[in-house]
């Protein structure tokens, strides 16, 4: 997506869908709050908090907290980005007075945020955030400049390219339906739907595919030492996840863990 046009459009769609999801963010995406998937981020953040002694952190695209509340819990002082006032709004609803001390909440896209003055952080972290962005690539170049050396950047929730022509095995198929199946019997409901969003401005690169070869190659050549790993983040309820991924060892997303040394 090159025009300033196009651009806009991307970014207007996905206002849109923020302001709509932002209230049943958490039950619209079981597939991310799973125990599964939030017990390997939890994992994946105490590992590199460890690793880092200035724990300051940009949570880029944070909507209603994810990660950044997560991060806080580690003892970091978080910068919590995101475009989307409705999904901010209900962060701050989240917080407790010892999380809100150490939380800075900023109203802004991530190419205006990173036009202006900058400063470094240790530990930039996105879920699923990349695959909304006009250039991904660009922002990318960008966004890694304000890594401290030493510091880390960790991408997660974001779709495999060399998957989506694929087809599911039929375990993959059985598994999902049970995993459905069970979803409703729990008293979950069904997901809703949302109406009146252009999904494939949205959620732009969900349909082409980010081309993780070279976020990597990007990277590598910016200095960082790549942990790059595939896995599956799609059933809705945790033991599901875990059999897709543990047993049926299923590919349909990557995460990030990049340290920045010196070049």
């Amino acid at each position: 997506m090159g025009t300033k046009t196009e651009r806009e459009k991307i970014i207007r769609e996905n206002l849109k869908l923020y302001r709509l999801e932002s209230k049943n963010y958490i039950s619209l995406h079981p597939e991310i709050y799973n125990w599964f998937e939030q017990r390997e981020t939890e994992r994946d953040l105490r590992y590199i908090g460890e690793k880092i002694e200035r724990k300051d952190a940009l949570d880029v695209g944070c909507g209603t907290g994810n990660l950044a509340l997560k991060l806080l819990s580690l003892g970091f002082s978080v910068t919590a980005l995101d475009i989307s006032t409705s999904m901010i709004k209900e962060a701050k609803n989240t917080l407790t007075e010892d999380t809100a001390s150490r939380l800075t909440i900023i109203e802004s896209d991530i190419d205006n945020f990173l036009s202006g003055k900058k400063r470094e952080y240790s530990l930039v972290s996105m879920s699923s955030v990349l695959h909304h962005l006009p250039n991904y690539l660009e922002t990318l170049e960008n966004l890694v400049e304000i890594i401290s050396f030493g510091g880390f950047l960790y991408i997660t929730h974001e779709p495999l390219k060399d998957v989506l022509i694929q087809r599911d095995s039929i375990f993959r198929k059985i598994l999902w339906q049970i995993d459905y199946l069970c979803y409703l019997i729990k008293g979950r409901g069904r997901i809703e739907s949302i109406h009146g969003v252009n999904w494939r401005l949205s959620d732009y690169h969900l349909y082409k595919g980010l081309k993780h070869e070279k976020v990597k190659s990007l990277l590598t050549e910016k200095g960082f030492k790549v942990d790059f790993r595939k896995y599956s983040s799609a059933m809705r309820l945790g033991i599901s996840n875990w059999v897709d991924n543990k047993l049926l060892r299923s590919e349909t997303q990557f995460k990030i863990i990049a340290e920045k040394n010196r070049v």
